[in-house]
């Protein structure tokens, strides 16, 4: 069991064994928002950065990691692989590698609606937004579902090079020996 204080105190417990408690102090942070991702990662936001620690081999939390001069409000839910940065222009979202464990900038959204908080379900279908002092908040539902990829066929393409052909609403890939045409409508060899 972790237990973080915004002041930078934490402490680990054994629940089989609460006698054996680890007392930590994280440094002179002051700490606001706070995410434990994958019972590994702590994410924390400090006053003009985003601070990553890890757990060392002695059970201690040490600081691998930080994005700098960035402000804004942190989030992140359990079931999604993103955590969320709002800021007043732009909404960051960052992916952690499982490997190294380093927040990777996946995509960036205007704010166009000037949100303090965009939370997204671990299903990625529905936001929600607010405001802080606004008196409500707005549920946004995705339209569509797709990540803009068809699979045209089970062919390997790796090493190929396509060029589009507008004129002809068609475009051509050269693989190896080979030269393909496809229809740009329905995707089938012309």
């Amino acid at each position: 069991m972790y237990v973080f204080y915004r002041q930078g105190d934490t402490f680990t417990i054994d629940p089989a064994n609460p006698e054996s408690c680890l007392a930590q102090k994280l440094g002179p942070k002051d700490l606001g928002q706070m995410f434990l991702i994958y019972e590994k990662i702590l994410v924390v936001r400090s006053s003009s950065s985003y601070l990553f620690f890890k757990r060392d081999e002695k059970g201690m939390w040490q600081e691998y990691d930080r994005l700098e001069n960035k402000r804004g409000n942190l989030y992140f839910i359990k079931g999604n692989y993103r955590i969320q940065i709002t800021t007043d222009e732009k909404i960051y979202f960052y992916k952690i590698d499982t490997e190294t464990l380093k927040p990777v900038l996946d995509n960036v959204m205007r704010n166009f609606m000037e949100c303090s908080q965009m939370m997204f379900g671990s299903n990625v279908r529905y936001s929600i937004t607010y405001k802080t002092g606004q008196p409500g908040f707005t549920i946004y539902t995705r339209t569509f579902s797709h990540n803009f990829s068809a699979c045209l066929a089970e062919t390997n393409y790796e090493g190929s090079h396509g060029v589009n052909l507008s004129a002809f609403n068609q475009y051509v890939i050269g693989e190896h020996t080979h030269i393909r045409i496809f229809n740009r409508e329905d995707y089938k060899i012309v």
